[in-house]
């Protein structure tokens, strides 16, 4: 229990945040002159994370109250 309540939240943002690399990648391979494709995609990852960061508070309380239960 408490190996799935760790790596499940990590799965989850590490799986968030790679889309938005993916997509930075293809848009400068695709499009090297745009630059408003480069500015969306980064405010999109900026916006993705100030989103994420109440998420990962709340699942570091998750993850403490787990482990704590387990050792208990």
């Amino acid at each position: 229990m408490v190996i799935v309540a760790v790596v499940l939240p990590l799965l989850a943002l590490s799986t968030a945040l790679r889309h938005a690399g993916i997509a930075l990648a293809l848009a400068a391979a695709n499009f090297p002159q745009e630059h408003g494709v480069t500015a969306a995609i980064l405010l999109c990852l900026l916006l993705n994370i100030a989103v994420s960061m109440p998420w990962v508070m709340w699942q570091r309380g998750r993850i403490s109250t787990a482990i704590t239960r387990r050792s208990a």
